[in-house]
């Protein structure tokens, strides 16, 4: 893919269209990446610049269980706070991202996608 943005240190494919968060996972990683992840205040800044609802890689499987990012690393909270949906008892919670900030939805409604990954000579 041509499409890819370079911003400090990292490429971002930011998707036109809308999948569910797997298939949006499932995409990244036919491309080499992953959904989003998030490292520092710079980062989540630029992603603030977004009006559409993106999909990152965050989630979690329970409700009393930890935010985790696709890499394995748990989210650290005093990045940016996470605007909960109520969801169906046990249903796993994902996360998107727009210009009003970080919330979480059941992954199986449709939204674009951000993909990322670590700027090499041979990105992206």
């Amino acid at each position: 893919m041509d499409d890819w943005v370079l911003y400090r240190g990292k490429c971002y494919h930011f998707s036109d269209q809308s999948a569910t968060w797997n298939n949006s996972q499932n995409f990244c990683e036919s491309h080499n990446s992953s959904l989003a992840i998030i490292d520092n205040e710079k980062e989540m800044n630029f992603f603030n610049l977004l009006k559409s609802n993106y999909w990152i890689g965050l989630s979690r499987t329970q409700d009393d269980s930890g935010w985790v990012w696709t890499n394995g690393t748990l989210h650290s909270e005093t990045i940016f706070n996470i605007v909960r949906q109520k969801l169906n008892r046990g249903e796993a919670e994902h996360v998107y991202q727009n210009d009003k900030g970080f919330k979480s939805d059941s992954g199986r409604y449709k939204k674009k996608w951000i993909c990322s990954k670590r700027f090499s000579n041979h990105s992206p």
